[in-house]
Parts: C-alpha cells; sequence; structure tokens
C-alpha cells in the first residue's frame, strides 16, 4: 500500500491539514476493503463510497485549498497546477471504475491504477503542500483555511443528504483569486445569503453565499428556500437578500448583532 498505513497521519499536522489527512485516511480504508472484499454486491457498495469521497474532497479542495494556496505559499501556483493535474487524472481513472462490473479483472486493473495516482496525489500534499502551509501561513491565515474547510464540508455533506448544514462557522466559499483571507470574524461580518432564482433558468431557486462559486442548495420552492436561506442567514448572523425573478433585491434583512431589518 505505500503511504497508505493504519498508522495516522494528523500528529503535528497543522488544524487545515489535519481535516484534509481524515479524508486521505477515509480513502485509504475504502481501497484496503475494496481490496479484501469478495463480494460484487459489497464491491458496489465500496465503489459508491469511493466515488462520493473522492469526489467530495477534490471538490474541497478545488473550491477552498487550491485559490488559499495559490495566494498564500510562495511557489503556490506551481504546486496548485500540479495537484490540478494529478485531480484531473484521479477523476478520469474514477469515471473508469464506476462503470466497470467489479468481478472483472478490468476492474481489478482500473482500481490498481486508481490508487497509485490517489497515493501520489496525497503523498504530493502530505509531504510538500502541508509543511509548506505550516511554514509560510500564519496563524490567522491558517484559521481562516480551517474554517473555510468546515463550512465547505458541511455544505457538501448537506447537498448528499438534502439536509441543512447546521453550525457554520464562516460565510463564502472560494475567495476572488489574488485576496487574502482576513480571519473567520470579518469574513462573516462581510457576508450575505442570497436566495434567488437559479441561474440555469430552470424555474427553481437557489440559496448562494458572496463570492461563493455555487449554490449551497437548491430548491424546487421560493418558499423552501427562503426558509432555508433565513435558517442560514440567522445562524451564521449575517445579511438575508431575496432577489426576484427580475432580477431586483425584494427583502434585506440583517441577522448580525445589529437587530435592525432593511426590507427591500
Amino acid at each position: 500500500m505505500g503511504l497508505f498505513t493504519t498508522k495516522s497521519r494528523t500528529e503535528g499536522a497543522t488544524e487545515p491539514a489535519k481535516l484534509l489527512i481524515v479524508d486521505h485516511e477515509k480513502v485509504e480504508r475504502i481501497f484496503a476493503e475494496l481490496q479484501s472484499s469478495e463480494s460484487v454486491a459489497e464491491r458496489q457498495g465500496l465503489v459508491a463510497q469511493l466515488d462520493y469521497e473522492l469526489t467530495r474532497h477534490t471538490d474541497i479542495e478545488e473550491a477552498v485549498l487550491y485559490p488559499f494556496v495559490r495566494t498564500h505559499l510562495s511557489g503556490g501556483v506551481p504546486l496548485v497546477s500540479e495537484a490540478n493535474e494529478e485531480h484531473d487524472e484521479a477523476k478520469q481513472l474514477l469515471a473508469k471504475v464506476v462503470v466497470l462490473d467489479p468481478s472483472t479483472d478490468a476492474f481489478d486493473s482500473a482500481l490498481k491504477d486508481l490508487q497509485k495516482a490517489v497515493e501520489h496525489h496525497v503523498k504530493e500534499e502530505e509531504s510538500e503542500m502541508f509543511p509548506k502551509m505550516a511554514e509560510q501561513m500564519t496563524e490567522d491565515d491558517l484559521e481562516a483555511l480551517r474554517d473555510e474547510l468546515e463550512v465547505a464540508k458541511l455544505e457538501e455533506t448537506a447537498a448528499a443528504t438534502g439536509t441543512p448544514a447546521r453550525g457554520l462557522r464562516s460565510g463564502g466559499r472560494e475567495k476572488p483569486r489574488g485576496t487574502r483571507s482576513t480571519g473567520p470574524s470579518s469574513r462573516k461580518r462581510d457576508a450575505s445569503v442570497w436566495v434567488q432564482p437559479h441561474h440555469t433558468g430552470d424555474g427553481r431557486w437557489q440559496v448562494r453565499r458572496d463570492n461563493a462559486t455555487r449554490a449551497s442548495r437548491v430548491f424546487d420552492t421560493q418558499g423552501d428556500a427562503e426558509q432555508f436561506g433565513r435558517q442560514l442567514a440567522k445562524r451564521e448572523k449575517v445579511e438575508f437578500v431575496l432577489t426576484g425573478r427580475d432580477g431586483s433585491i425584494r427583502e434585506k434583512n440583517s441577522y448580525g448583532n445589529d437587530p435592525r431589518s432593511t426590507p427591500g
């Protein structure tokens, strides 16, 4: 298994790195179970888990970690470029694995190639990217990144299960390139939760944060989107904004420390 062992690698790592290493170790266990399993049905279930965990993890890294590394680390741009190339390779291999019959030699071969690619990528992150984060990022930077990653994990889980994300600690997802995070408290003050027509024009409604690369949730009805959006804004103590289909602002409410609300 090379890099993948039963020993946790979180000891001594920064807090944001620990969150990602936990994901690495989870994927490690799925690979190990796939290797030892002889049941086709069990393998199919494990492949579904592998698909979910790898997709969730790569999405979070691309939306949160890599933009942060690009702007906060010396040499971050080539690091991220290489990491994205490795992600693309893993995605292509994963796409093969999920459609193959788990009882065939072709599946075993494709799974082996995927595991090799993932091992290489994990090794690069844990031996190069994560140590550079510890060396070059300030405590405020690391705290801000940790908060961003926690929010992203909760949002991905909520999207997959169809349940509201609870206990979110900070605002948006990815910062515009070239900007620095200033810590969770300042991001929260500047953040808003928007309820608006889905950008695809399919008649649905989306809940989105400022500067988010995609919607946190998409609902069939405006009422459901409003209910979720208000709960999210209240929980995070930020501004709630409702827009109409014509793009006009229909309502604004502040759920921060200022108890006053501002109807649109």
